[in-house]
């Protein structure tokens, strides 16, 4: 007994020391460790009384993430932006308040490589006078994008309005609350100086080397509960979600109406769909394209545009098989902001027209 005791111990002390020469060969060689470096030592973003939330005025940060480094400059009127909006100067542009979460903050990419930076250029080679305010926040979801248009509407004076969803905003927006109540529900994202993410570096590299794999990745992604965003017939959850996340959306268009400006949603989709469709890989019970489905219905009944980039991202990726996504952050990246930019600059286009055409401005 005492040497069966004696061998366990001897081959978990062995184990031990194994490990942690392999995660030290990591750390020195191939470092798997993220940090958000904030130049003036404060922080990206400070907290808010009914927004939970927002970025700091003049916050100039470096992040730096296992699979890229980007610098991200918030200007003073507290935008990702190197334009500050006058409320009553346009300078002879069509101007679009733009909202959303990280994904039109533009996580992971420099400013000049974003896509809302890309479609300004695109229309500007087009001879299109367009300005993005690019009011897009890290951790936002459609509740809040929809507080943050009532706040920032009247500061732009937009010609009209987008709102970028993603779904898994689905699970954290909550019924509209306007009067600060529900603000302590909002997730807390206050970046800070040299904050780091301290998982183990070995453990880290090992999930990624697994999600390279496109199989891999999906499976991995099914066996967690954001399988349910896509599920057929939806689960109850999944439609108590939708019939929240419509209400905004209702509320997001009757604002719109109420100033006379027409409101685009753009949806942009999970890594996973991306990899679904563009590899052909079929799930009995999950729909990839469910969530656009019915929430372009609604776009349809409420009288705004849903547009949808799923199937040009997956078309992408299948004819060219390079990422669009960060694929261990989740992010786009370059390349994906490249075809996002693209396909919503065409979609804009149509929508400058109309509203040229509405307006009778030429």
């Amino acid at each position: 007994m005492r040497i069966l005791v004696r061998n366990v111990l001897l081959v978990a002390l062995l184990s031990g020391i194994l490990f942690f020469l392999l995660e030290g060969s990591v750390r020195l060689l191939a470092p798997q460790q993220a940090r958000m470096e904030m130049l003036d030592g404060e922080s990206l973003a400070v907290k808010d009384s009914v927004l939970g939330h927002r970025l700091r005025p003049g916050a100039v940060g470096v992040d730096h993430a296992i699979e890229f480094t980007a610098r991200y400059a918030i200007n003073e009127q507290g935008l990702r932006d190197d334009v500050v909006y006058d409320a009553h100067k346009r300078e002879g542009r069509t101007r679009f308040l733009l909202l959303g979460d990280s994904f039109t903050f533009g996580v992971g990419s420099d400013y000049e490589h974003i896509w809302p930076v890309l479609v300004e250029r695109t229309l500007a080679a087009r001879g299109r006078r367009v300005g993005l305010v690019k009011a897009g926040v890290p951790a936002f979801d459609t509740r809040l994008e929809v507080l943050y248009l009532k706040q920032m509407f009247a500061q732009t004076t937009p010609n009209a309005v987008i709102l970028t969803f993603l779904p898994n905003d689905l699970f954290t927006n909550i019924p509209l609350r306007d009067d600060g109540e529900g603000a302590d529900l909002a997730q807390q994202v206050v970046f800070s100086a040299n904050e780091k993410n301290e998982t183990l570096h070995v453990v880290t590299l090992l999930q990624r080397l697994l999600m390279n794999s496109d199989r891999l990745y999906s499976f991995l992604y099914r066996v967690t509960p954001r399988r349910q965003y896509f599920e057929v017939p939806p689960t109850a959850e999944l439609q108590s979600r939708l019939a929240t996340t419509s209400s905004l959306l209702r509320e997001a268009a009757r604002f719109c109406r109420e100033q006379g400006v027409p409101l685009v949603v753009l949806s942009i989709p999970q890594q996973f769909q991306v990899l679904v469709e563009g590899r052909g890989y079929r799930y009995e019970g999950l729909d990839m394209h469910y969530i656009d489905r019915e929430l372009g219905r609604l776009a349809a009944q409420e009288g705004f545009r849903w547009i949808s980039t799923l199937d040009i991202l997956a078309s992408t990726y299948r004819e060219k098989h390079e990422d669009l996504y960060y694929r261990f952050d989740g992010h786009l990246n370059e390349r994906g902001n490249r075809v996002v930019a693209e396909y919503f600059a065409d979609q804009l286009d149509l929508v400058v027209q109309a509203w040229r055409d509405a307006t009778h401005v030429h």
